[in-house]
């Protein structure tokens, strides 16, 4: 192959050839720095086909791993809410899983058990998702203009916001 010649030796064998043949009139300025300190002869990473690494990768475990893992036994679907990196720049709206652990978070802080509050958020969290798809059934019936429409976001943080009786 024609490509496949010209990648073939170091760069100083390449640019020896260059000169050589005449292709190049001068050398490149740096071309009298890279003869006096050559690059290595071969690279350790192109010698190993494999890396040898003894020491076993420890798993990363977050606090919060498994109140989510819970939360999804509980609600599987939040999985699939998708994220936006954009969140801040176009206003979506928090993923379920955030909505959870900030209501779950509000409860712990209270002193309340892990179960409790897992069982309280829960139930909140799915007082939220009802209120999202009435939000979402007003919105595509399109019966009320842009300025009508209220700000969900804004329902939900009076709710979360809310004191509930225990």
């Amino acid at each position: 192959m024609v490509g496949s010649r010209h990648l073939q030796g170091t760069i100083i064998t390449r640019v020896k050839h260059l000169l050589a043949t005449g292709s190049l009139k001068t050398p490149p300025l740096w071309y009298d720095i890279v003869l006096r300190f050559p690059p290595p002869k071969t690279s350790l990473l192109s010698l190993a086909d494999e890396v040898e690494c003894n020491t076993p990768i420890r798993k990363i475990v977050l606090p919060m791993d498994d109140v989510v893992r819970e939360f999804y036994k509980a609600y599987p679907q939040a999985r699939r809410d998708p994220v936006s990196l954009l969140q801040d720049d176009i206003g979506i709206l928090e993923t379920k899983t955030d909505l959870f652990l900030k209501e779950y978070y509000k409860h712990i802080e209270k002193n309340v058990t892990h179960e409790e509050a897992m069982r309280i958020s829960i139930e909140s969290f799915s007082n939220i998702v009802s209120k999202r798809k009435d939000y979402e059934e007003i919105k595509d019936d399109h019966q009320y203009d842009n300025e009508k429409i209220f700000n969900m976001n804004a329902v939900m943080d009076l709710f979360l916001e809310r004191d509930k009786p225990l």
